[in-house]
């Protein structure tokens, strides 16, 4: 009898046993063979009294392995419209290659699922469906599928090829920082927060299915492919051949393991706090860089995860907050009831221990500042200190105007709303849109003085203009005037640029054109205004204003009507059905051009004034805000407006006022002229 037999056999005759007699009938048919109790009462552990079968067996992880092996190589092959560059990696789930689209022209990762995954077609439509909701979410800190698709006998799945190190390869150096764990686990949650929201369960949360980029970013792989190879009927194995397999790949198969939830190790029923368990462990390892569920062999890990508690983190570091104790206890608990019950629940656990971390070492920091200095650190001192720079501002201003010493600018510009011409009134939100878009051109370019839209806006009634008084009440020696006519399809725009000290007519141009040039429309104002005003312009800034906001025409009109809402109203005084109306178009705009920058900056804010207001005061609505933050920075990572955005995030949400500011300096540098920026600085 094989060692496998013996370990079946056992088992099935333990469960015919009395529970009062399954220990002496232990004894005396294991006769001292510790590792063969061992795995009995581990399967034992794992049975339900509803069903005879086991999730896990040793036959089954062999039959994955096994089929991997089989696989073979591909490299040189075409797989749909996939060329096999080289190998990446291989497991259980499939072997995962290189892959050239040679439709897209991009580089993606193949994973090449075993035959056993693909043959269920239920299940693998299923799959399919979990994929496109998690790809729907189009989510930062999840992995993009491309597709799920079929090659012959051979089903593959397409993604994003993601460069950085899984955190299994980084926990090999050893364990992470607290800071830097609390980081990872926080976009991990996010992501889990993000997909459960579309009702998808991972299932398969660990170290190996958590990708570190670097530049900071957190991707989490695989949503779905562990429910695909749930229950499974597998290819058989020769049991000797199955037991050498799973010795060969004992640590793949612990690994595994040592990551599942109680009621996984049981055959249970799982949800969404299985992924909580998980990520409860991953963040246990990475503070301890110890594994809290171990043992030798299958049965000792999955007989650790359903009896054991781990061990406190205080036995391995010291000084370790209090706070993350309980986090990582209360998500390592047994009953799913006591555990965090949603993974915003969690999240919202992680960033209040993060502020407190960040709070800490600020003050550790600031330990010798005088207590001025420590006053302005508090919220009620920073909107006060902020009014009274302002105010003295204004002041200043306005004082220079009015001085008859004042040197006016020569590279100076104010952009007055534009005049809607249609037939259709309605359009006035075009016109404003028009307007909003050509002075946010002008304000990219370093060597201009480009007046805010906020200072403009008092010039928009329909009554005669006199420029000479705009320039100097604005301080500009030039002033644009223009008007839009949009009918259809067709569009009808006039500019003029004037000297306000002179009214004399320097530049004009009108446009007829159809509603697709608009975008070059815009950027030839922009660029004619600029070379009439002698300004010098970076290469950088001209490609800033030659970029195209999206390439469609219907998407920018979405994000248009919606940034008009957000223009022409205050935080305060925006009703919520205003922002909810705002997030929908929003979410329009970016269905239709999923590369939409300026549509996931606006979302952003959106989603952040919808949280400071008041209005959904929850963890979620911060985690929207935060996605679009970070598609923004996926999609332009180097652009100012990705790091305005996230200065609103960090002030509107997290009131974290440095974290803000230095976000604001960095969107200086590519938006000198941005008055948005000014008005959050205080400025």
């Amino acid at each position: 009898m094989t060692r496998l037999q013996t370990i079946e056999e056992t088992f099935h005759a333990a469960l015919e046993c009395e529970p009062n007699r399954l220990s002496s009938f232990l004894d005396t048919r294991c006769a001292g063979d510790t590792a063969l109790r061992t795995e009995v009462e581990a399967l034992l552990a794992s049975h339900r009294k509803e069903e005879t079968s086991v999730e896990i067996s040793i036959a089954a992880c062999a039959a994955n392995i096994l089929e991997s092996e089989q696989l073979g190589p591909l490299v040189g092959e075409t797989i749909g419209h996939y060329r096999i560059l080289k190998p990446i990696g291989a497991g259980g789930m499939g072997e995962v290659y290189l892959a050239s689209d040679i439709n897209a022209g991009r580089t993606a990762a193949l994973k090449v699922l075993p035959a056993h995954l693909g043959s269920n077609m239920e299940r693998l439509r299923r799959f399919e469906q979990e994929a496109r909701a998690v790809a729907g979410l189009n989510h930062p800190n999840i992995m993009t599928i491309y597709e799920v698709g079929a090659d012959d006998s051979r089903r593959y799945i397409a993604s994003e090829l993601i460069e950085g190190e899984t955190l299994h390869e980084r926990l090999a150096r050893g364990r992470v920082e607290i800071r830097e764990a609390i980081e990872i686990a926080i976009q991990v949650a996010t992501a889990l927060a993000a997909a459960h929201s579309a009702g998808v369960v991972h299932r398969d949360i660990k170290p190996q299915n958590i990708m570190l980029r670097p530049d900071g970013y957190v991707k989490v792989l695989d949503f779905g492919i562990a429910k695909l190879a749930e229950r499974e009927v597998l290819p058989s194995v020769p049991e000797d051949e199955a037991l050498k397999l799973v010795e060969t790949n004992a640590g793949s198969i612990l690994g595994t393991v040592s990551y599942m939830s109680p009621e996984q190790a049981r055959g249970a029923h799982v949800d969404k706090r299985t992924d909580i368990w998980s990520l409860g462990v991953a963040l246990y390892q990475m503070i301890t860089g110890r594994a809290p569920f171990t043992g030798d062999i299958l049965g000792e890990v999955m007989s650790s995860i359903v009896e054991k508690e781990p061990l406190p983190l205080a036995r391995y570091l010291e000084r370790v907050p209090s706070e993350l104790e309980q986090i990582v206890t209360k998500a390592l608990q047994k009953n799913a009831e006591e555990r965090f019950q949603s993974a915003n629940e969690l999240l919202a656990a992680l960033k209040h221990l993060r502020q407190k971390l960040e709070l800490a070492a600020e003050l550790d920091q600031s330990s010798t500042r005088d207590s001025s200095a420590r006053w302005i650190q508090s919220p009620i001192a920073a909107v006060v200190t902020a009014l009274i720079v302002t105010l003295a501002a204004v002041l200043v201003v306005s004082w220079l105007r009015n001085s008859p010493t004042t040197t006016v600018p020569q590279k100076s510009v104010a952009v007055l709303p534009f005049e809607n011409l249609s037939d259709d009134k309605t359009n006035s939100y075009f016109a404003d849109g028009m307007q909003d878009e050509i002075l946010s051109d002008l304000a990219k370019v370093g060597d201009l003085k480009v007046v805010s839209r906020t200072s403009v806006m008092q010039y928009k009634s329909g009554a005669a203009r006199n420029l000479r008084e705009i320039g100097q009440q604005l301080g500009v020696a030039h002033v644009v005037e223009g008007s839009v006519e949009r009918s259809g399809t067709h569009v009808r725009i006039n500019a003029q640029l004037f000297d306000a000290r002179s009214d004399h007519r320097v530049w004009g141009q009108t446009y007829d054109r159809e509603l697709s040039d608009i975008f070059a429309i815009q950027s030839e104002i922009a660029k004619s205004i600029a070379d009439q005003l002698q300004a010098k312009l970076s290469p950088d800034e001209r490609k800033a204003i030659e970029r195209p906001p999206t390439s469609d025409v219907t998407a920018f009109d979405l994000y248009t009507r919606a940034k008009n809402i957000q223009l022409t109203t205050t935080i305060r005084s925006t009703e919520k059905t205003d922002l909810l109306n705002v997030v929908d178009l929003l979410n329009q705009a970016v269905a239709r051009d999923a590369a939409f920058f300026d549509a996931y900056c606006q979302l952003a804010y959106a989603h952040d004034i919808l949280y400071f207001a008041g209005y959904d005061h929850t963890p979620a609505q911060l985690a929207l805000a935060e996605a679009a933050v970070h598609t923004a920075f996926r999609l332009r990572p180097e652009a100012g407006e990705a790091h305005l955005a996230r200065a609103r995030n960090l002030y509107y949400g997290y009131l974290e006022y440095d974290g803000a500011l230095a976000e604001l300096e960095a969107a200086r540098q590519s938006l000198p002229n941005n008055a948005r920026i000014f008005e959050l600085m205080g400025y």
